[in-house]
């Protein structure tokens, strides 16, 4: 297909009534399904882009295509435009005014690197046209007037990176239409009316790839490019519907990252990537309808993050995944009404986080789950009625166990294999919950433990083997509480030691074995208890009482 019908498929799909043809697949079929923080604390953050000084003419300490590749003498130089120079240019070429441009003596290659910058008014790089290959880096940024890249034409090779950045005319790439290989990243980011992402000839990038910020781009077709790359990187780009063209790439050593893409639907162009990979991320795409494309990957490394993706109904894909070492993390996918999709995986490095998913009604794919290496966090998921589906998780878990703000749970019956927990525990704001005997198991708590507002909660005994909490224990605002003789094991509570508004709880007589209290012991507001009955085997308070 020719460039010029590519980019005119590209605009009919913009119609509402169009669509691509092998899209066959409707929402109804596929069933239905804020980036919490900043993104720019965490270390793969997509956007933290290497640093390159915009006049930086070190020799290169990347990844450079072999000499013998990377330079061409009289001998090989035997095409290109007429009255080309077939001796290399020696070191590196920086070309900041018009003038520099014009006066390019007509090298086919460069031996060091490449540096466009800040050209006042030259919208082509038409005087490169003899430009074959560079050994190191190219670089063009910040070139206000510049709308195309003819020029580099004839360019076949880069030893370095690619960079293209913030040339806020840019329309197209496609004059780069003879380049097979980046030995290193190839970068396009922040052109504002950057419309088609074409590369005909591209075979090989040999670190990241990296679209960002292109919110034009409506054409992303590399058809040639195969292998592996070491990160892939889309986002910020509001009017690309897909990315097809990746067809061909085979593995990614690092991480996939699909970010904010306004209008993306599926990613379908990534069905080819198997194998481990570093990191899965997919946060804040509103259209997108799929992930089962990513259904080759069987590992991964680093994190499996997907979040803010309204329209995601289901995570089936992810079927083929095996393990995770870092978090897995899934939050506020509006349409997400189960986790069906990590059944094979045995362990979490990292984190456990279901949040704010309002369809989920269980978590039947987390079943062979047996440890995680931090925090278990359930949160803000209204149809979630039990944890059952946790039920392989056993042991101690080293961060923290957050149940919060889940309208319809009853019951904490999946946590039985839990033996301790290292950090804090908080069973809160659940009205229906019923029950926390699945916590029956949990010697030790290494910080915080609280029960507050579940108004639903008869009693505690699901604390009854807990004998030590390093840090407070709070069993506050439980409106159907009636005793806490589940406490009867705690003899150490490292902060305080507080047992507020509790308005039908009848005694402490379930504190019998407490003896040491770190801060202050506060029983407060708990109409119903006449006395203190219970508290005798306190020796030490570290506060007041």
């Amino acid at each position: 297909m020719s460039r010029i019908a590519r980019v005119a498929l590209a605009t009919a799909l913009l119609l509402p009534s169009c669509g691509r043809n092998d899209f066959g697949v409707s929402a109804d079929g596929l069933g239905s399904s804020t980036t919490g923080g900043s993104s720019s604390s965490t270390g793969d953050d997509p956007s933290t882009t290497t640093e390159v000084g915009p006049v930086d003419t070190t020799t290169p300490g990347t990844t450079t295509i072999p000499p013998d590749t990377a330079t061409t003498d009289e001998s090989t130089s035997t095409t290109g435009p007429q009255g080309c120079d077939p001796t290399p240019w020696e070191g590196d070429l920086l070309l900041d005014t018009d003038t520099e441009l014009a006066d390019y003596p007509g090298h086919t290659s460069i031996t060091g690197n490449l540096v466009i910058y800040q050209l006042p008014t030259a919208t082509d790089l038409a005087p490169l046209e003899c430009l074959q290959q560079v050994a190191g880096h190219v670089d063009v940024r910040n070139n206000g007037a510049l709308e195309r890249l003819y020029g580099l034409h004839n360019l076949e090779s880069v030893g370095g990176y690619l960079y293209l950045l913030e040339n806020p005319s840019l329309l197209t790439v496609a004059d780069l239409e003879s380049l097979r290989q980046t030995g290193d990243f190839l970068f396009i980011e922040n052109h504002p009316a950057l419309v088609e992402l074409w590369l005909p000839s591209l075979e090989t990038v040999g670190g990241r790839l990296r679209v960002w910020n292109d919110p034009q781009l409506e054409v992303f077709d590399l058809p040639e490019l195969r292998g592996s790359v070491t990160g892939i990187e889309i986002g910020l780009n509001e009017s690309l519907f897909f990315v097809d063209g990746l067809f061909g790439l085979s593995g990614c050593t690092g991480n996939i990252e699909v970010r904010q893409n306004a209008a993306l639907i599926d990613v379908l162009g990534l069905s080819g990537i198997s194998g481990p990979v570093g990191g899965v991320v997919v946060v804040g795409n509103p259209s997108l309808l799929e992930l089962d494309s990513l259904g080759g990957v069987t590992a991964v490394g680093g994190d499996v993050r997907i979040e803010s993706n309204p329209s995601l109904p289901s995570v089936a894909g992810f079927a083929g995944l095996e393990s995770i070492g870092g978090n897995l993390w899934l939050e506020g996918n509006a349409s997400l009404a189960a986790v069906d999709g990590f059944g094979g995986v045995g362990a979490l490095g990292g984190n456990l986080v279901v949040v704010a998913n309002p369809q989920l009604v269980d978590m039947s794919g987390l079943g062979s789950i047996g440890s995680v290496g931090n925090f278990v966090v359930v949160e803000d998921n209204p149809q979630l009625q039990d944890l059952d589906d946790l039920a392989g998780l056993a042991g101690f878990l080293p961060g923290g166990l957050w149940i919060d703000g889940n309208a319809s749970l009853h019951d904490l019956d999946g946590l039985a294999g839990l033996t301790g927990v290292g950090g804090f525990v908080s069973i809160y704001d659940n009205p229906q919950l019923q029950s926390i005997d699945g916590l029956a198991g949990v010697g030790a708590v290494g910080d915080l433990v609280r029960v507050m507002f579940n108004p639903s909660l008869p009693n505690v005994d699901g604390l009854a083997g807990l004998t030590s909490v390093g840090a407070d224990l709070r069993v506050q605002s439980n409106a159907s509480l009636l005793d806490v003789d589940g406490l009867l094991a705690l003899q150490q509570v490292g902060g305080k030691m507080v047992v507020m508004d509790n308005p039908i709880l009848q005694g402490l007589g379930g504190l019998s074995s407490l003896q040491v209290v770190g801060e202050d012991l506060i029983i407060q507001n708990n109409d119903s208890i006449v006395s203190l009955v219970g508290l005798g085997n306190v020796t030490s308070t570290g506060g007041g009482f």
